[in-house]
């Protein structure tokens, strides 16, 4: 089978081209991840790549019609990723963030839900990402934010440590800097 291998120069030529900021690096990676799905369509990982490159080359073209129909894409590749295999938690972690970012160019609110929707389920399934702390703070669900920052110091106290050394607060925590729940948190990191 050679999709474990597109697999591979995918992985090669996604990370150049994040490093290098080249775009057309980029689209050489998504070719390499739509050959993958070519060879094997059951192969979920490349699914997750391909969405992975357009997520990234919607974050960096600056063609806004272009941004919204590559984020489409990566939802559709996340989706397909997670149908294929419903504990791929980084799928899970990426299609929300697609949706997250699709929010700033559409359906802000319905985009933003559905964001937080399954950024809650890749949290059940694994993912002690920053990301729904974030849009749990940034929706106003501070106490529900604070409950997953807690749950985040406790499962990786690295990554606390991390994100607020030396007294630096973060947008959007800036907000609560003064919430004691959230000065506990931090404390002693």
């Amino acid at each position: 089978m050679k999709a474990p291998l597109y697999s591979n120069w995918f992985l090669c030529l996604f990370t150049t081209a994040l490093k290098i900021n080249d775009i057309d690096l980029l689209n050489k990676a998504k070719k390499m991840a739509t050959k993958a799905i070519l060879e094997d369509p059951d192969y979920e990982a490349a699914y997750f790549n391909r969405g992975c490159s357009e997520l990234q080359y919607g974050n960096r073209i600056n063609l806004h019609e272009d941004k919204i129909k590559s984020l489409h894409s990566a939802i559709e590749d996340f989706n397909k990723a997670i149908i294929l295999n419903d504990s791929y938690v980084d799928a899970w972690e990426n299609l929300g963030l697609s949706y997250l970012f699709l929010s700033d160019y559409e359906n802000k609110d319905i985009n933003r839900d559905r964001a937080l929707d399954i950024l809650k389920e890749a949290f059940k399934r694994g993912s002690n990402s920053f990301n729904l702390v974030r849009l749990c703070i940034t929706k106003g669900l501070i106490d529900e934010g604070l409950g997953y920052l807690e749950l985040i110091k406790e499962m990786n106290p690295g990554m606390i440590s991390q994100i607020f050394s030396n007294g630096y607060i973060p947008s959007p925590f800036d907000i609560i800097s003064e919430n004691k729940r959230f000065q506990k948190i931090i404390e002693n990191v």
